[in-house]
């Protein structure tokens, strides 16, 4: 029972660890715009707003980190009664 409460506390902090990890990197955005192609349309993203899309990004990592972690310990909760 104790090692089962332990692998779930790891594996909830592997995935916690794992989902704070940011992507963004203000080395690796330019002063010029990139363009994406999708099929027929061409949209042009800014610098600024590719920092905002990380960070969308990242905050919607971190609200599934949390629910994640609620669930694991929902689950060592019920084991230990």
């Amino acid at each position: 029972m104790k090692k089962t409460i332990k692998t779930i506390a790891t594996a909830t902090a592997v995935v916690s660890a794992t989902a704070l990890t940011v992507n963004a990197k203000a080395d690796s955005v330019t002063s010029n715009p990139t363009t994406e192609n999708n099929d027929k349309v061409q949209t042009t993203v800014t610098p600024e707003q590719q920092l905002k899309n990380n960070v969308d990004t990242t905050k919607a990592n971190l609200d599934q980190s949390k629910a994640n972690t609620a669930d694991a310990q929902a689950v060592v909760d019920n084991l230990q009664k």
